[in-house]
């Protein structure tokens, strides 16, 4: 989808090496496309900066959501799935957004 939007291959896909994107099929598709795979130490946040970032994030957000509501933090259990929604969608707009402005594209 990225490469159809902008019309840019995609030539490296970096992976906290978490198992997600560890299969046979998925490596044999990169190989085929010609995209190199680079692997990170899994659950380590000084290497997986972004993830570890937007997950600060979002308990954070939970954290204040909370305590500016006067709620008990066992509501913050089913906060956290809705905050990382949110902010997906609000990520996802902004992203197609960009693409619109920069690319003139009708999304």
């Amino acid at each position: 989808m990225i490469e159809n939007l902008t019309q840019k291959k995609v030539k490296k896909f970096c992976t906290d090496n978490g198992m997600e994107f560890c299969s046979n099929e998925f490596n044999a598709y990169c190989k085929s496309e010609g995209i190199v795979r680079h692997y990170t130490v899994p659950y380590m946040p000084q290497q997986n900066s972004v993830a570890e970032r937007m997950n600060r994030t979002i308990i954070s957000r939970a954290h204040c959501m909370l305590s500016n509501a006067d709620l008990n933090k066992h509501f913050g259990l089913k906060l956290l799935p809705l905050l990382a929604i949110l902010l997906i969608v609000h990520h996802r707009f902004l992203l197609i957004r960009k693409l619109q402005l920069r690319y003139g594209l009708d999304l």
